[in-house]
């Protein structure tokens, strides 16, 4: 393939890796920055080696195509494409190298002004000393630029951010561009200029269908995006369990949680993960089903479940059956309705979680 990806910047880009490359080889993919995206964040298909390129390059199809229809072993095959006719006689390797790429997730301490979507490294910038031969990229020309051709730039489409299901209240954010205004309606009406402008997160205790667009220095008006905000009301067990597992049935007793994100589950609890972890395993080595399935819990990861306010009780386990996980420790927090699990900074290894047991023991002050 030879394809090079170089320079550039991703953030948040993927859901299973950022670049695939899916066989390609001779591929030079290096000096790039990847923020919040997935780790890895380069991959290829598996068992793809210098070997396989071998095997199918030499197939009947293949031999057809390069000796019949056209003969690489000659000109001017031979000498456009040296590296086709070397690889086809078993002396070259089709690598695919991966170098000086900067890996980052939530630290922006390295960055202009990642809360304006300027990810260019600070001229200090440490990344410069820890990846030798790292190369400055030039984030301010990433993008669309004026010419003779385009003399306006087109104003870009907001972003809503916040949770979609709720159950007190939330935050509604709406993330632009700088030299964008931004404008909203919450009563599902079309939004203008002549409509309430955002200048910070909106917070809401209800049903809210939120309109907003912006509107750039030029005066133009960016696409419409919209968002329905719902409040969940639901009455929650006095005990919940939740097995971590792979999908598959429930151990007796107990809801599942396979790594799926935040959502409204069967038995009418909010609780999930912060992204889709997908990591749910059942071992198979331990006859006690709670302690031999696991949700992998990444550093980046947190877990939450909508709770009233009161006083609980909270049992957890993790570990591994399979492996020693290291040092693990797990903080779990309870405030404004909702608690939250992540791992410590102190963990050492990967955090396997395999259940937890909440009780609650009574209510907070003023309520049933």
């Amino acid at each position: 393939n030879a394809a090079k990806i170089v320079g550039n910047t991703f953030v948040k880009s993927g859901s299973n890796l950022t670049i695939k490359y899916n066989g390609g080889g001779n591929c030079n993919i290096s000096n790039n920055i990847f923020v919040d995206c997935p780790d890895p964040a380069v991959g290829d298909t598996p068992n793809t080696s210098t070997a396989r390129f071998h095997s199918i390059i030499r197939s009947k199809i293949f031999k057809e195509r390069l000796h019949v229809n056209v003969d690489i072993t000659k000109p001017p095959y031979s000498t456009s494409y040296p590296k086709l006719l070397a690889v086809y006689e078993n002396s070259l390797e089709v690598l695919t190298e991966e170098e000086r790429n900067y890996k980052v997730n939530k630290d922006y301490s390295q960055f202009v002004d990642p809360e304006n979507m300027n990810f260019a490294l600070k001229k200090e910038s440490s990344v410069y000393r820890e990846i030798d031969g790292f190369k400055s990229i030039p984030f301010e020309k990433i993008g669309l630029y004026r010419d003779q051709y385009r003399t306006v730039l087109p104003a870009v489409t907001p972003i809503i951010k916040g949770k979609r299901v709720f159950v007190n209240s939330v935050l509604m954010e709406i993330d632009s561009r700088p030299n964008h205004s931004v404008y909203y309606t919450v009563d599902g009406s079309t939004p203008d200029k002549d409509s309430t402008r955002c200048t910070k997160p909106i917070k809401t205790s209800q049903d809210t269908m939120l309109k907003a667009i912006t509107i750039n220095e030029a005066g133009i008006s960016s696409e419409i995006v919209s968002a329905s905000f719902r409040r969940k009301k639901f009455e929650l067990p006095a005990n919940i369990k939740i097995n971590f597992q792979g999908k598959g049935s429930k151990v007796k007793g107990y809801e599942l949680d396979y790594g799926a994100g935040i959502s409204v589950k069967e038995n009418g609890a909010l609780y999930g993960w912060n992204e889709n972890a997908g990591i749910g395993r059942t071992r198979r080595k331990n006859k006690d089903p709670l302690k031999d399935s696991l949700v992998l819990f990444k550093p980046h990861l947190f877990w939450e479940i909508a709770l009233e306010n009161g006083t609980y009780e909270v049992t957890l386990s993790a570990g591994d059956p399979q492996s020693s996980s290291g040092k693990t420790s797990i903080i779990v927090e309870g405030t404004d309705g909702k608690l939250t699990m992540q791992t410590a900074k102190s963990t050492k290894g990967l955090t396997k979680i395999n259940y937890i047991f909440i009780k609650k023991l009574r209510s907070a002050m003023g309520s049933s």
